[in-house]
């Protein structure tokens, strides 16, 4: 029997959905044109990506299209391509087939000197964290907004925004240990 992959893609209320899955791959489809029509510029733009390891695909003709302001939340099974779509994103890898365009940067012309900038532009939170131990959850999520000079009242807005989000408003002053 082939093994199937599963990867869903939950958005924030009201921002569309998409979802999908493949044999041994993942396959995420929107109707790009309507993701356009949303909005002229998205921040991140999939486009028919396919990486491939070797002879295993990890994704295949994967279309995704993220909006400014939109929460992105990768769920699936270990080995659904969740990681490999987010080193795409930050371009720690680049696509075998198709193209990934984060914040205005282009994976087919991205040079490596670029990626930095890039990376100062994108958030992500990974399954491991990284989460500073010595500060509490609030913290945690606040601080990339801190390093990229954000104003108080935005980094108050935004974290309590993404904390409450993930449904860990009760334990926002908690440490992660």
């Amino acid at each position: 029997s082939m093994m199937k992959s599963w990867i869903v893609v939950l958005r924030r209320p009201g921002a569309g959905a998409a979802g999908g899955r493949g044999a041994t791959a993942v396959s995420v489809t929107t109707d790009y044109m309507q993701a356009v029509a949303e909005e002229r510029h998205p921040i991140v733009s999939i486009y028919h990506v396919t990486k491939r390891y070797g002879r295993r695909t990890a994704l295949q003709d994967v279309t995704l299209h993220l909006q400014h302001g939109e929460f992105l939340f990768l769920v699936g099974s270990s080995g659904a391509g969740k990681s490999t779509i987010m080193r795409l994103v930050y371009m720690e890898e680049f696509p075998t087939e198709g193209q990934v365009t984060v914040a205005g940067f282009v994976s087919t012309r991205m040079k490596r000197s670029k990626i930095a900038m890039l990376r100062r532009k994108v958030g992500l939170i990974f399954q491991d964290f990284k989460l500073l131990e010595d500060r509490n959850v609030y913290d945690n999520v606040a601080f990339p907004c801190y390093v990229t000079g954000a104003n108080a009242t935005y980094i108050k807005k935004t974290a309590l925004d993404v904390i409450s989000r993930v449904g860990l408003y009760g334990k926002r002053n908690n440490l992660p240990s």
